[in-house]
């Protein structure tokens, strides 16, 4: 879902992804990203929006990017995962 509510069928044009990129965490990161100076690892809660995300910022040409595909409730159900914890 796009940050005005729209929800998406197909993927956006890489003019388009790279703005929701630069909403998202800013101009100076979103270039950062785009030019291989910060790298991207793509995580979620199952795993299945870690891969889109991956795959649109490969549309995008982001080229330093990985992806944790076992999602965040699977690292959390290892009894050796350390998740530290705000409070």
């Amino acid at each position: 879902m796009s940050p005005d509510g729209t929800t998406y069928t197909v993927f956006l044009s890489p003019k388009d992804i790279r703005k929701v990129l630069e909403q998202t965490v800013g101009l100076e990161r979103a270039d950062s990203i785009i030019h291989g100076a910060l790298p991207v690892t793509t995580s979620c809660g199952s795993g299945m929006t870690a891969g889109i995300l991956w795959l649109g910022l490969k549309l995008l040409g982001v080229e330093r990017i990985s992806l944790y595909d076992e999602s965040w409730t699977g690292y959390a159900m290892r009894p050796m995962s350390q998740i530290e914890k705000s409070s």
